[in-house]
């Protein structure tokens, strides 16, 4: 029993916070349309350095605002074993504001 309660008290305390920077270092990049196959707008890209197999994260950030405004958060998201993937958004065009 004793040793029960010792691995139980161990997995408490190593616990990581979703708060702490996560031990994977990570890259990030912009997929533009380059061929009549890729996507119709803008990819931010944010995975991890090194080579293997992990989970993805399709992120939608809201409308009126770039996907990379997001960099950071997504970054720290990656740091934790994700890749994260960002596509740009545009929910209306632009407004031109008239002068005079």
């Amino acid at each position: 029993m004793a040793a029960l309660l010792e691995s139980e008290n161990a997995l408490a305390t190593s616990t990581i916070s979703v708060f702490d920077q996560g031990s994977v270092r990570v890259k990030s990049c912009n997929v533009k349309k380059s061929h009549p196959s890729s996507p119709p707008h803008e990819l931010f890209i944010v995975a991890p350095i090194l080579e293997n197999t992990y989970p993805v994260l399709l992120f939608c950030h809201g409308f009126w605002i770039e996907n990379t405004s997001y960099s950071q958060l997504l970054e720290h998201i990656s740091s934790h074993g994700y890749i994260v993937v960002a596509p740009q958004f545009y929910g209306f065009p632009p407004v031109s504001v008239r002068e005079g």
